[in-house]
């Protein structure tokens, strides 16, 4: 048969391929009958080789080729696409011969519907795609990934290993074995989670600050009280909070200058995911907002040292402060 797995979810694809390497059997002569080939630099020629090879005392042969389509995803359409195939313009003619004890699966990336190569493979494939889920489907394939896995996980803590460390399954997926072995036989709890999963503990403190820096107030409040009383220290949430908004002063400034997200983010020093956070904060702040919770901060730096305040209590006040900075309107 012939598959095209394809998409962002890059790890429930390899899942999928790797149930179909299992299906060559028996398992001592599986790596003989598995081909790996890659788009880069795989020729037409080592492919219908491949896929015309006798299995070799197994029930079938597997030969996957990766990134081969993706090759052409940015190539024009019409007529100057199908020339530029070169030496892919005849897999169409090859893929009907291709016997029944050769499985031919082609990995990629996303694909367009109109990308030249796919149009030639898709009347001869199975195509299957594979999407990264996201908000409450995430926490759905959490439940369904435990479930298959023989655990319990309560929606809860689903939720809170979804909010902790976000679409990446592959991680999810080592937290979740993580979890069953500290939770053998038991329902995984929230608290599970926030105990046993490094990335919910680290990922904390920036949901805080978003919550804090975005208005939202009740997410803000009950984020704060959470990492103080999950034992972070006063001056650090201040000193996360003060890192945001010079941040945030910054991009405004260099967004004034014309500079692009990207420069922004690579002038600042962070990663792609933390500058699409901090351009998509900035654009809703105006300067003054910026420069009032600036001085919120410093205010309460300065009332701990001075032991006008303790430490927890000028936290709190502080997110109080800075939420209505953040809500307020014409700033």
């Amino acid at each position: 048969m012939l598959y095209v797995l394809y998409g962002d979810d890059e790890f429930s694809i390899r899942e999928e391929l790797s149930s179909l390497r299992e299906r060559v059997t028996p398992e001592e002569m599986r790596d003989s009958n598995v081909t790996a080939l890659t788009g880069a630099d795989a020729t037409f020629d080592q492919v219908a080789q491949a896929c015309y090879a006798v299995p070799f005392m197994a029930n079938k042969r597997l030969v996957s080729v990766d990134g081969l389509l993706g090759r052409f995803e940015s190539r024009g359409r019409g007529r100057g696409a199908r020339a530029a195939l070169g030496q892919w313009d005849g897999l169409d003619g090859l893929l009907p011969g291709v016997p029944p004890t050769t499985d031919l699966v082609f990995v990629d990336g996303p694909l367009a519907e109109t990308n030249p190569l796919l149009v030639k493979v898709r009347p001869h494939a199975t195509l299957r795609g594979f999407r990264t889920p996201r908000g409450d489907g995430l926490r759905r394939w959490i439940l369904d990934r435990a479930s298959s896995q023989g655990m319990a996980i309560a929606p809860d803590a689903a939720a809170e290993l979804a909010d902790s460390v976000g679409g990446n399954l592959r991680v999810i997926a080592s937290e979740l074995d993580k979890l069953a072995v500290y939770r053998w036989r038991e329902t995984v709890t929230r608290d599970d989670v926030r105990r046993v999963v490094v990335y919910s503990r680290d990922a904390n403190i920036f949901q805080t600050v978003d919550a804090v820096i975005e208005g939202r107030a009740s997410a803000a409040i009950a984020q704060i009280l959470r990492t103080l009383d999950s034992g972070a220290a006063p001056a650090f949430i201040i000193a996360m909070l003060a890192r945001q908004v010079r941040h945030l002063l910054l991009a405004k400034e260099m967004r004034g200058r014309g500079l692009a997200s990207g420069e922004i983010g690579r002038a600042l020093g962070i990663p792609e995911f933390a500058a699409r956070r901090v351009m998509g904060q900035e654009s809703r702040l105006s300067f003054g907002q910026l420069a009032a919770m600036h001085r919120e901060l410093l205010e309460a730096d300065v009332s701990i040292k001075q032991g006008e305040a303790g430490e927890r209590l000028a936290v709190e006040m502080l997110a109080a402060s800075l939420v209505a900075v953040s809500r307020e309107r014409g700033a």
